[in-house]
């Protein structure tokens, strides 16, 4: 029986049932980063079982899929992309820039979407699915190794060293979208198992996790690890915290758009929702309510609103 995402996060992650409670992890995770010298970087996904890859490597998914396959991949659509985009597509100064508007227009790549605001991951977390529960994701990068990569920057990523990671931050012209997410990449090589990782199996034992296993389940060399793990001083693993988002999805939904009676434990400075994550004609025609009034009783267009 295949391993499945789950049976990893299930070992390290934090359930949490209130939104006071997942207010309360993101303090004590920003916490964490502090006495470790990091800024931290949060992602949220609907479904928890989800495993942390890239849609690159989720569409290439192989027993034995290695860094240069997946370079060798990028690099044919960044081509394309150049040649068939050559006189429409924005001021784009690098590859990695190219790679950015490429994720955010559904284009295959191996950029994993971050941001430093945890309310704008925890609505990706709660924004569908409201039938099973969402999942945070908190990456520690540490600031003293200047990982943060800008829009202009020439970049390799198969030039990151093993186990390490990059931020990739685009410039806001790069997509509407980026701009009101605070948006960043990470980046970096396939994970490899110079780092012990467990997990439960079919068998109910913890064990150490198989390459093939690891790179099932995240596309990046993150380390996970319960808040109450301490770290090393001395260890270079790239530290990620997961949390459980046992709330009703309805009701976090609510609290980020600042509405709904009775105290609010979620106090976003601007009302988070699919037209604040999603400000362009594609967010309009995947998310917005007016289909439900200008087609009623008709389907709606792929990625309808949900409340």
């Amino acid at each position: 029986m295949q391993v499945q995402a789950v049976d990893h996060f299930s070992l390290v992650e934090t359930v949490v049932s209130k939104t006071s409670e997942l207010v309360d992890y993101f303090t004590r995770i920003e916490a964490l980063a502090r006495q470790q010298s990091c800024d931290v970087y949060w992602r949220g996904q609907a479904d928890q079982s989800w495993s942390v890859t890239s849609s690159l490597v989720r569409r290439m998914s192989s027993d034995a899929l290695t860094d240069g396959e997946l370079r060798d991949a990028e690099a044919s659509i960044l081509q394309e992309a150049q040649r068939w985009m050559s006189q429409t597509a924005p001021d784009l100064r690098s590859d990695l820039e190219w790679l950015a508007y490429l994720q955010h227009n559904w284009v295959p790549t191996r950029l994993l979407d971050f941001t430093p605001d945890p309310l704008v991951a925890t609505f990706f977390a709660c924004e569908s699915l409201d039938m099973v529960d969402g999942r945070v994701f908190a990456v520690l990068v540490k600031n003293d190794q200047k990982p943060v990569l800008d829009g202009s920057t020439a970049y390799e990523i198969n030039k990151t060293p093993s186990g390490q990671v990059r931020v990739f931050r685009p410039r806001p012209q790069v997509s509407p979208r980026l701009a009101a997410q605070s948006g960043v990449f990470i980046l970096g090589k396939l994970p490899s198992t110079h780092v012990n990782r467990w997990v439960k199996d079919e068998f109910v034992r913890e064990r150490q996790m198989l390459k093939d296993e690891v790179a099932s389940i995240m596309s990046l060399p993150f380390y996970f690890r319960r808040e109450d793990q301490a770290a090393r001083p001395t260890s270079l693993a790239v530290a990620a915290y997961t949390a459980r988002i046992h709330i009703n999805k309805a009701s976090v939904r609510r609290e980020l758009r600042r509405e709904g009676p009775g105290n609010r434990n979620l106090k976003p400075t601007t009302r988070i929702d699919h037209a604040y994550c999603y400000p362009d004609v594609d967010g309009m025609r995947r998310y917005s309510r007016t289909w439900e009034k200008v087609f009623v009783g008709a389907s709606q267009p792929t990625g309808a609103y949900t409340v």
